[in-house]
């Protein structure tokens, strides 16, 4: 199992809106409290990531320089595959413990084919959801014949708007409204 820590720049802001302590502390606190548990089963080794991979003791992984720099996961990657030589399988398991902030900038990369099947990534920090609402699922028959009825299923996912009321229309291709429905949101992440 190889561990990847995130040690870029965003992983410094607070881990909770309550708590003081940063993200990077709270993921190394967690990998210290999991560390005996997880090389009990399995051989580990672990890496800091930013601009470069850092080798580092899972027991106590430290940034090192490190936390000045954006986050390059398939930079990180590619460096670890390169490390063991061409054609190696790699690791068994990779888990990657990030906030995602930084990860979300970089464009597609080329990751090692070896990597297949082999990643977990592991959240830290205080997921906030924006707010909004998205179709998350949208679905009817295979096809339909001109004046018999048929359902349209539409899931939504809304964030946010905790005690209001939406109005959602259905409109044909010419923008007229086939039908219109209010939803009343109860939660703050809610799925209708």
């Amino acid at each position: 199992l190889t561990i990847l820590l995130d040690g870029s720049v965003s992983m410094q802001g607070p881990a909770e809106k309550k708590n003081s302590a940063g993200k990077y502390a709270a993921a190394v606190s967690w990998l210290k409290k999991n560390q005996a548990g997880t090389a009990g089963v399995a051989r580990t080794e672990c890496y800091v990531f930013s601009d470069r991979l850092y080798r580092t003791d899972c027991s106590s992984p430290a940034a090192s320089g490190a936390a000045y720099f954006e986050s390059d996961l398939g930079q990180a990657l590619n460096g670890l595959f390169d490390a063991r030589g061409a054609g190696s399988a790699g690791p068994d398991r990779i888990w990657v413990i990030t906030d995602g902030l930084s990860l979300a900038a970089r464009g597609s990369q080329r990751l090692p084919p070896a990597l297949k099947n082999k990643i977990d990534i592991l959240g830290v920090g205080d997921p906030m959801a924006s707010r909004g609402v998205a179709i998350t699922d949208f679905s009817g028959p295979g096809f339909a014949i001109a004046h018999i009825p048929f359902g349209l299923k539409a899931e939504l996912k809304a964030a946010g708007w905790t005690g209001r009321k939406l109005e959602l229309s259905l409109k044909d291709q010419d923008g007229a409204i086939i039908e219109k429905r209010t939803w009343s949101v109860r939660g703050d992440e809610e799925i209708s």
